[in-house]
């Protein structure tokens, strides 16, 4: 689990608080590649003399960035003519997360 290049800490001599964890390479932030990074944060005294450390998680949350696909590559239906508005016709499914809107066609076949 190694965090090299992906996270950046940064240091500010004006505040108590002084670091500042950045994200520096967010192309090395892969969910499937790795769930979580671990750091080892050191705050030592100007001269070195005492020191102390923390270990700090950070947890890679997934996003759904692969292709979606259908579950069927043909969806066929048929409807009776003068139907309701609205009736339902067919179900087209696909992976989650996604939008289904008609790109093209015809209201008269």
């Amino acid at each position: 689990m190694s965090c090299v290049g992906v996270i950046t800490v940064s240091n500010s001599d004006l505040l108590v608080c002084v670091g500042v964890i950045t994200v520096s390479n967010s192309d090395l932030l892969d969910y499937e590649s790795s769930r979580r990074h671990r750091l080892i944060v050191i705050a030592t005294t100007s001269h070195n003399t005492a020191y102390d450390y923390a270990t700090v998680w950070i947890n890679v949350v997934d996003i759904n960035d692969n292709v979606p696909e259908f579950y069927q590559e043909r969806y066929q239906s048929a409807v009776w003519e003068n139907n309701r508005p609205y009736t339902f016709v067919l179900q087209v499914c696909s992976g989650g997360g996604i939008v289904l809107q008609v790109c093209s066609g015809s209201a008269l076949g």
